[in-house]
Formats: C-alpha cells, structure tokens, sequence
C-alpha cells in the first residue's frame, strides 16, 4: 500500500534535490517517472503518491513531471 503524501495538481514538490510539479494526466506518457520502452514507472517504492485518480481521494488522474533542481 502507498503512503506516500498525495500531492494536489499543481503542487510543486521536491525529492532527492529535484522538484516535481503535479499535473493532470490521461495517460503516462510525459511522466518523468515513466520508461516507455520498458512500459513501467520508476516510482517503485511509492515516494511519489498515486497516480491514479482511482486511488487518490481528488479522483484524478495525474503524472510527475519534473521542472528544476533545488538549490541550496
């Protein structure tokens, strides 16, 4: 099971020094989480949230995409 934070769309949020913003999604493609050739998601281990809106309590659909680096 997920227990990751769920993040709203169009929340900006940071893992591992990069920043990820939450938006609406019909498929996977754009996500910076997934692998097309491979058809599979990096997010493994469920860091992110759920992608999708049959498991997100806002019932949409969602990818990750990445837009910048933090900064110290």
């Amino acid at each position: 099971m997920n227990k990751a934070k769920e993040h709203a769309v169009g929340e900006r949020f940071e893992i591992d020094h990069i920043i990820y913003e939450v938006r609406p999604a019909h498929s996977c493609q754009g996500c910076s989480l997934y692998i097309e050739d491979e058809n599979e998601c990096l997010d493994r281990h469920g860091r992110f949230g759920h992608c999708d809106g049959n498991n997100r309590t806002d019932g949409q659909d969602v990818k990750f995409v990445q837009v910048g680096e933090a900064t110290d």
